[in-house]
C-alpha cells in the first residue's frame, strides 16, 4: 500500500474464526451439527469492544451472513480494522477459504461494506469456477 498506515496479514497467520470476516464467512456455512460441535466447551474471548463474545450474538451474525452472502468484521479482532469476506466453496458447497478485504476504519467505513462484500462474493465465485471445472 501507499498509505502510512497499512494492514498486513501473513501466510499461516492464525486468528480465531469468530473474530474475523473470513472466519465468520466459513463458520456460517458449516451447518448446524458442525457448529454445535465447534461451540462445545468453547468460550468466546473478547479482543475488542466489538468482538462477538456471546454465542447468541455470533449465531445471529452467522444467520445474517447466510442471508447477505458475505461476512463483516467491525473491528472485532483488531482494533481499528474493518473487513468483509465471502466464502469460496468446493464442488459440494463446502467452504474451503475466503476472499477478504481489510483496511483501517478511516479508509473503510461501514457504508462500503455492501459494495466490497459484493465484490468479494464475485471474486470468490470466479475462484470457485476455476477450482470446480
Amino acid at each position: 500500500g501507499t498509505h502510512a498506515l497499512q494492514v498486513c496479514g501473513q501466510v499461516g497467520m492464525r486468528v480465531p474464526l469468530y473474530s474475523c470476516a473470513p472466519g465468520k464467512a466459513i463458520l456460517a456455512h458449516w451447518g448446524e451439527a458442525r457448529l454445535k460441535e465447534w461451540f462445545r466447551g468453547r468460550s468466546l474471548k473478547r479482543f475488542t469492544e466489538t468482538t462477538l463474545s456471546r454465542r447468541k450474538d455470533l449465531e445471529a451474525e452467522l444467520d445474517g451472513i447466510l442471508a447477505r452472502g458475505f461476512a463483516t468484521d467491525r473491528a472485532e479482532g483488531i482494533e481499528g480494522i474493518h473487513c468483509v469476506a465471502a466464502p469460496v466453496f468446493d464442488e459440494y458447497r463446502q467452504p474451503l477459504a475466503a476472499v477478504t478485504v481489510m483496511a483501517p476504519i478511516a479508509r473503510f467505513p461501514e457504508d462500503r461494506f455492501e459494495e466490497l462484500g459484493v465484490l468479494c462474493r464475485a471474486a470468490a465465485g470466479e475462484i470457485e469456477n476455476r477450482l470446480n471445472r
